[in-house]
């Protein structure tokens, strides 16, 4: 499954040395937010699409108009 077009993180390093193998904390927790934003998106989008017609009858149920939606979770929120 294809999330977006654009990178969720770019890692640019120079030479690579024993010292500068793998990710940093900094780097690992701004891979890990970036892959959470767009997972939680694409799940809620998904779950949104499979409740919008009626499950008895198969009409597009009506809606209010459209709003941002926060998600929270214990740490943080989404988005930003």
């Amino acid at each position: 499954m294809v999330l977006a077009d654009d990178a969720v993180f770019d890692l640019a390093r120079g030479e690579a040395w024993l010292e500068t193998l793998g990710l940093t904390l900094a780097e690992a927790k701004q891979l890990l937010r970036a892959t959470q934003e767009r997972l939680l998106a694409a799940q809620a989008a998904a779950q949104l699409a499979g409740q919008r017609n009626c499950q008895d009858c198969g009409r597009v149920r009506g809606s209010k108009g459209v709003m941002p939606v926060r998600f929270r979770a214990l740490l943080q929120s989404w988005p930003g």
